[in-house]
């Protein structure tokens, strides 16, 4: 499985180029079968990524992004102390499973 599939693309929005090894990768263990996933991939970005992974006749599935499960918001806050306890409030009465996004990789080590 390749999550983040768009990656390999150089129109994709994160191209990195060590996903242009993955193909290679493929190759070695006899082309298995893969899964490559994106929420993002235009379709000539999803054109990329199959000629890239050496994909053979591949079930490309495209679906729209209206998920009712699904909850996005955002609420500012100018006191850290204030956002933290209201994050910790939210997050001991949201539904779980969740994914909470935030802007850096520390700030998500801090968070957990």
């Amino acid at each position: 499985m390749i999550d983040e599939a768009h990656c390999i693309s150089e129109w994709g929005h994160d191209f990195r180029p060590d996903y242009l090894r993955l193909g290679s990768a493929i190759a070695a263990l006899g082309h298995p079968r893969i899964l490559a996933l994106t929420a993002t991939a235009a379709p000539t970005v999803r054109e990329e990524i199959i000629e890239r992974l050496g994909m053979h006749d591949p079930q490309v599935i495209v679906q729209g992004f209206d998920r009712p499960n699904i909850w996005l918001g955002v609420k500012q806050f100018d006191d850290e102390a204030e956002k933290h306890q209201t994050f910790v409030k939210w997050a001991v009465r949201a539904k779980k499973p969740g994914i909470v996004y935030v802007a850096t990789r520390k700030k998500a080590e801090e968070v957990a």
